[in-house]
């Protein structure tokens, strides 16, 4: 029956509530903070810079029905997207590990990574 969520952290960097308001069709009125930045690609994620846009957005989503959410939109929130996503964070592509490696070996590297021994008995990598 309630057709609005509002979460107005600067803090939370998960953010589970806000996804879950917006897979479960409703509106969510959140700050503008990188840590929205994700949601606020969706058509029913109303964010706001300060106190009157804030009550501008409550207004809206008093007064306004939140759009359906789109299959894209119902994948985007779901764990396979998170996972794709979180994959493609964190990958390196083959010509970035390459160019990474030549700077590693170079004799004009500017730093050095040393790693901790394994064991006890090894030295120093």
């Amino acid at each position: 029956s309630h057709k609005i969520f509002v979460n107005p952290s600067l803090s939370e960097v998960l953010c589970t509530t806000v996804a879950e308001a917006l897979a479960m069709g409703k509106f969510v009125v959140v700050p503008s903070h990188p840590s929205n930045d994700f949601f606020a690609q969706f058509p029913n994620c109303l964010t706001y810079a300060n106190k009157e846009e804030f009550v501008g957005n409550l207004y809206y989503a008093l007064t306004h029905s939140p759009e359906p959410l789109s299959d894209e939109y119902s994948h985007a929130l779901s764990w396979e997207a998170a996972n794709e996503r979180f994959a493609a964070a964190g990958s390196v592509t083959k010509n970035e590990a390459e160019e990474f490696a030549q700077v590693l070996s170079s004799d004009e590297a500017l730093f050095e990574i040393g790693l901790p021994p394994l064991i006890e008995d090894e030295q120093r990598r």
